[in-house]
């Protein structure tokens, strides 16, 4: 977390968006590689600095771009989008 604002400003906010995404991609894409659990930590750590990222910087990006009265309901899908799909993938799992 201390990492994201100094990226932030370098690249502004919609390329720190993409390239959260790029370290997500770069992070699993690690993991077929690597054999030990040991060496799957560094993707994973690669993985969640990605996510990480992405999920600020593009909920930043879209709080930013909507007008007023329509803030407060966008969030809201924005969170049920992210949040109400976990009880059904927590059961699959």
């Amino acid at each position: 977390f201390l990492v994201i604002p100094m990226l932030r400003r370098l690249v502004g906010l919609a390329w720190s968006g993409t390239l959260g995404f790029l370290l997500l991609c770069v992070g699993h894409a690690v993991l077929p590689l690597v054999s030990s659990p040991r060496g799957a930590v560094p993707g994973f750590a690669i993985a969640g600095l990605g996510m990480t990222l992405a999920v600020t910087s593009l909920s930043a990006l879209l709080q930013q771009r909507l007008p007023d009265y329509l803030r407060g309901r966008v969030m809201a899908l924005w969170s049920v989008g992210f949040l109400g799909s976990r009880p059904f993938a927590a059961a699959l799992n």
